[in-house]
């Protein structure tokens, strides 16, 4: 496995992207950087160059990105417009590719998140829809899309890697994927059983811990959950998606709690 973060959970008005921390990964060991891509979309083509260029120099690749949508943008209900799903989609998948990134997290609940009185059952037709437009972005540039559940105070559709995975089937879109989030996993107190039933489909993790949505802690559970997914044989990415008050300290930290074992995996 290999361990990176999320940056934007560091950024700020002046920093949306967290880049200022870019260099305290690079220090500390962690293997990629994840960041968020709708934000990245609002940036010109100059400072996408910037933040390439940052990447290289630090030697910390980009190999997943999240945020695919942004909250502006509807993915279901009455008002929502393909021309325009499809126009930012296919300039956002470009984007990403272009970053180096080898999977896009949709979890995007301000996107999709299911207008009061609009019909689920159509809002989740939508959405495999939408599954459908997103295969074709991807296909040519052979990235994965991995649908991110998201707890019920966040998000009322696909709240659950099952219901996750009941979308995914429905789509059969090859290089669409499932992301299991520690965080929201708990929240929802779903098994893990749930993920280790999946773990073929499974193709990213984000790793939180307890309602403050903290950096794992020695003895937590979250470190047992990372021991399960090796016992799992899980082999791709784990990014912290973590609050915090002091991040170079808590990365540090966290770098040396990480497993020896998993960095020859």
């Amino acid at each position: 496995m290999k361990l990176g973060c999320c940056l934007n959970m560091f950024g700020s008005r002046e920093d949306p992207l967290g880049m200022h921390f870019l260099s305290a990964l690079a220090e500390i060991g962690y293997e990629y950087a994840e960041l968020p891509l709708a934000q990245m979309m609002e940036l010109t083509g100059e400072e996408h160059k910037q933040i390439f260029r940052a990447l290289k120099q630090e030697g910390v690749p980009c190999e997943a990105c999240n945020n695919f949508f942004p909250g502006s943008l509807r993915l279901t209900g009455t008002d929502i417009s393909r021309e325009k799903i499809g126009e930012y989609g296919r300039k956002a998948v470009e984007l990403a590719a272009e970053a180096g990134a080898k999977v896009i997290v949709l979890g995007s609940s301000g996107a999709k998140n299911v207008p009061p009185g609009f019909p689920m059952e159509k809002a989740m037709d939508q959405l495999k829809q939408l599954l459908e437009d997103v295969e074709r972005w991807v296909e040519p540039y052979e990235i994965l899309v991995a649908l991110e559940p998201i707890n019920r105070q966040e998000g009322n559709i696909i709240q659950t890697l099952q219901q996750a995975e009941e979308l995914r089937r429905a789509a059969g879109c090859p290089h669409i994927r499932l992301l299991v989030d520690y965080y929201h996993l708990e929240m929802e107190q779903e098994p893990w059983e749930h993920v280790e039933d999946r773990m073929e489909q499974v193709a990213h993790v984000h790793m939180a811990e307890g309602i403050r949505r903290g950096f794992p802690e020695k003895d937590g559970k979250g470190l047992e959950f990372l021991k399960a997914l090796e016992t799992w044989e899980y082999r791709h990415r784990v990014s912290l998606e973590a609050f915090s008050s002091c991040p170079r300290e808590d990365l540090q930290k966290m770098r040396q709690l990480w497993p020896k074992e998993k960095e020859a995996c």
